[in-house]
């Protein structure tokens, strides 16, 4: 009986409340941690069935819109690019074409496109009316965005906006350190990189 009052007393010695409440918080973390693996591939599969959803369903989406209209305003974006005297030459003859524009990206652009649009309308009405070169190349770059941007909503190819710009000004080197200062300006104001990428909108 002494041997096993002294066993007794060993043990309520060497566990007393706070060592029990330990052993149970390391049981409940090692289950935990068992079971994140299986919490994250439940997750990844629920995202990954989301994403394919929205692809199938914008994909039924686009297939129900004119192909034609559709590519028309992709060239026509890009012809601003090419040659943007005649684009605005053109509006300024008839400025329903803008509006017409305008529109058909609200319908029809991603939120990317259409956030892209807000923020170089917003410049265009916010800039004053000097013409110096930083201004005009700020705007190149502000509308190689828009173009690359719709390109890719209509196409599924995503390119550069700065590789449009590239294509068409033989004197892009000389102010490529102004357009990849208006690439950061665009990143901090919309969340998206140089390659059209974003995790989050702003």
């Amino acid at each position: 009986m002494e041997d096993l009052k002294e066993l007794y007393d060993l043990v309520s010695l060497n566990f007393d409340f706070n060592s029990i409440l330990i052993i149970i918080v390391i049981i409940i973390s090692t289950y935990w941690l068992k079971k994140i693996p299986d919490y994250r591939q439940e997750i990844n599969h629920d995202n990954s069935y989301e994403s394919s959803t929205l692809k199938i369903q914008a994909d039924k989406y686009y297939r129900n819109i004119d192909g034609q209209e559709m590519r028309d305003n992709v060239a026509w974006w890009m012809d601003f690019i090419s040659d943007s005297e005649k684009k605005n030459e053109e509006i300024s003859k008839n400025v329903n074409i803008l509006t017409e524009k305008f529109n058909y990206i609200m319908r029809y652009g991603s939120s990317r496109t259409i956030k892209l649009l807000s923020v170089y309308m917003q410049h265009i009405y916010t800039a004053s009316s000097n013409t110096k070169t930083d201004d005009s190349s700020k705007q190149l770059v502000y509308l190689a965005y828009v173009a690359a941007s719709i390109k890719a909503d209509y196409t599924g190819n995503a390119c550069s906006p700065l590789d449009l710009l590239a294509v068409k000004f033989n004197d892009f080197n000389d102010n490529k350190r102004i357009y990849k200062k208006v690439t950061r300006e665009i990143r901090r104001k919309t969340g998206i990189d140089k390659n059209l990428r974003y995790g989050k909108l702003k």
